[in-house]
């Protein structure tokens, strides 16, 4: 951007470039929009006033730069482009005004200089080396010098905390710069991350109560699963974030702490709103030392793609800034959130974050008013698998008045795929059927049983990526597949109870187990978060999963079927033992028939895998027992009875009962030719 110092008129006007390639005037006094001039095909990277104020035909003029190096003359009096030069290969340096001989010299970094006729505008020649030199050192005429900014390594600069950069302008001749703001560009997650990992090394030091057992994820509702757009207080520390450097000394350790909960603070005071929600400032007030007063010295910004930033105008309430773009409202709220949930920790109420930052984020509405802008669904989707974006979500589902909600509802729906056919990469879809797809799992009263099946259809269709069929052993696949597979994992399994109605389940099943068998390098990934996803789903239907996986390991055409379905059996026996302990005698008949000694090349393929399988059940179950001199396997039901195998032929050979509990413990002795049951219910051993 540029106001211009010298104008004819005697108007005051801001020239601002964009993207787009287009120069736009505005009125500087009211702000209004004057004229455009659509000048270069890349966008417009800066703005000079030609020193040459003499010439009534450059006088008023300013001249824009575009990212190809391309030049435009640009009169802000007759709001119209003068002059367009193409543009070269290495960058502008310097603008020779030979007006009097009506010359326009273009020098550029690689010393070459394109002379132009200002009357004709015709490329006169093209001097390069000394040549060029002599001409740009010919003190007779005005010149200005471009200042070719100095590139930075993004890599290093994206591992930074906290990076400050100043915001000049440039005179006219370019000799000197004002400075008029400073801009800090603050990594928020790397930050939280930081602080929070480190206390809460410090409060497990601290602890002297160590946990006996593992929960089991049957005890928790909620599933974290690896993230393509990781958890915001998942990031690894950086080796290269100077805050961050590794030092023995615990005082040095203490002091950067110590700084990072100073900026936390500092960040806290600027980007909160007081005086919202009176739980959340207290609790937040009570580890840090917080300023709550407004400086209107202050302006929230944000960077965008490719390092753009876009900085709010100062305003005179703090409070309208809530009222300007849902994006801005978004990402502001996540900020807080995530910057919250450290102070909080530090306080010793990390229990309490969630309600907290639910809480703040649903007073918003109230204390700003009708003019409040909810915070974007379609930017806090990006981010949905950080816990602090999806509690946002949730707050500004319920915070919506019902036909605004209705209408996001709709407008998603328009873009979910109306068959298998349909393109189901495209990024519109993808985002579409994450959004309606959270509804779903958090909140599945606000969706039609239409918008459901819909949403279920399209979640199916994320799941079977095509990318992973066309790919060669060994492949890597992109990143937005990788997407794709993860998010649709995911929110299928979360909202199971949701989906199940509308979709083949023992087909998304089987697509799960194919997942979570491969063990490819490449697809290790995803093979962890469908494991987690099969778990899930077993919470809500296990029966469901242990049908399709008995069924499909005897009745699978396909050996390999066969065998993963053998393997996913493993996983749970290792991992989640206790899903699997009221069907241990299901399994078990499934298993032993893979070695049904008339189908003897199923027998050898599988023999290795099912031998495996049945280590593990005995030394996980106490009511599975294996003589391996009798080849005999005995298991406990939960009817009362034992059920003892003959592994040669692969049949029940006996049925023992006698108890009116499940037998929960059970063994053979030395020679095989006794067993003894146990029934905590009736509290018997019978031998």
């Amino acid at each position: 951007m540029l106001v211009p110092e010298h104008q004819v008129s005697g108007q005051q006007y801001l020239i601002s470039g964009g993207l787009d390639g287009v120069v736009k005037i505005w009125n500087l006094i009211d702000g209004k929009y004057v004229a455009s001039c659509a000048v270069h095909s890349t966008p417009v990277v800066s703005f000079i006033e030609p020193v040459e104020q003499k010439d009534t035909r450059i006088k008023g003029c300013i001249v824009s730069i575009a990212e190809d190096n391309s030049v435009a003359l640009i009169s802000v009096d007759s709001m119209s482009c003068l002059f367009i030069f193409p543009g070269h290969s290495h960058p502008l340096t310097t603008i020779q005004w030979r007006t009097v001989e009506d010359y326009l010299v273009l020098g550029y970094s690689d010393d070459t200089a394109f002379v132009w006729q200002m009357q004709t505008a015709h490329l006169d020649r093209v001097l390069h080396g000394k040549n060029t030199r002599d001409i740009m050192e010919d003190s007779r005429w005005p010149i200005n010098r471009i200042t070719i900014p100095k590139s930075s390594s993004s890599k290093n600069q994206s591992r930074q905390i906290i990076q400050v950069k100043s915001i000049v302008s440039n005179d006219s001749n370019l000799q000197t710069r004002n400075n008029f703001a400073q801009v800090f560009s603050v990594n928020v997650r790397r930050l939280a991350h930081s602080v929070h990992t480190r206390i809460s090394n410090h409060q497990e030091r601290e602890s002297v109560t160590q946990p006996i057992l593992k929960a089991s994820m049957s005890s928790s509702s909620t599933t974290t699963f690896d993230a393509v757009v990781p958890d915001a207080l998942s990031f690894r520390l950086d080796k290269d974030d100077p805050l961050d450097s590794q030092d023995d000394k615990t005082k040095h350790n203490q002091d950067m702490l110590e700084k990072k909960v100073e900026l936390i603070a500092t960040l806290v005071s600027v980007i909160t709103s007081w005086n919202i929600n009176e739980a959340f400032e207290v609790l937040c007030s009570r580890s840090v030392k917080l300023t709550k007063k407004f400086s209107s010295n202050i302006s929230y910004g944000l960077k965008g793609a490719n390092g753009n930033l876009s900085i709010l105008a100062p305003v005179k309430h703090e409070r309208e800034i809530w009222t300007i773009s849902s994006s801005l409202t978004a990402i502001r709220l996540l900020s807080i959130s995530l910057l919250a949930k450290v102070v909080i920790s530090m306080a010793g109420q990390e229990n309490k974050y969630s309600d907290l930052i639910t809480s703040y984020a649903m007073s918003l509405p109230l204390v700003i008013g009708k003019h409040y802008c909810f915070p974007s669904l379609s930017l806090l989707s990006k981010y949905w698998q950080d816990p602090s974006a999806r509690l946002l979500f949730a707050s500004a589902i319920t915070g919506s008045p019902k036909d605004k909600v209705d209408s996001l509802i709709n407008y998603w729906e328009t873009f979910l795929p109306t068959s298998p056919s349909d393109n189901s990469s495209s990024q519109m879809i993808v985002r579409a059927s994450v959004i309606l797809g959270i509804m779903g799992c958090d909140q599945p009263q606000k969706l039609s049983s239409r918008v459901c099946k819909s949403t279920a259809s399209s979640l199916t269709l994320l799941l079977s990526d095509t990318e992973i069929d066309n790919s060669e052993e060994g492949g890597t696949l992109s990143a937005g597949s990788v997407t794709r597979i993860l998010s649709s994992m995911e929110l299928l399994s979360q909202g199971f109870k949701t989906w199940e109605t509308h979709i083949d389940a023992a087909e998304v099943l089987r697509t799960l187990f194919m997942y979570a068998a491969d063990s490819r390098p490449t697809m290790a990934h995803i093979s962890r978060a469908a494991k987690v996803a099969i778990f899930q789903i077993s919470i809500a239907n296990m029966p469901l999963v242990i049908s399709t996986l008995t069924f499909d390991t005897i009745q699978a055409k396909s050996l390999d079927v066969r065998l993963r379905c053998l393997k996913i059996i493993g996983i749970f026996i290792k991992k989640e033992p206790i899903l699997l302990y009221s069907y241990v005698q299901s399994v078990i008949e499934t298993v032993v028939k893979t070695l049904d000694p008339n189908v003897p090349h199923m027998r050898e393929a599988m023999v290795q895998s099912t031998t495996s399988i049945l280590h593990d059940l005995v030394k996980t179950y106490p009511s599975v027992d294996f003589s391996s001199s009798a080849q005999k396997l005995a298991v406990g039901t939960l009817e009362g009875a034992s059920v003892i195998y003959d592994i040669r032929t692969t049949t029940r050979s006996i049925v023992l009962e006698g108890h009116t509990g499940p037998v929960v413990a059970l063994a053979f002795s030395p020679d095989a030719k006794l067993i003894a049951t146990c029934s905590l219910l009736d509290q018997s051993v019978p031998v």
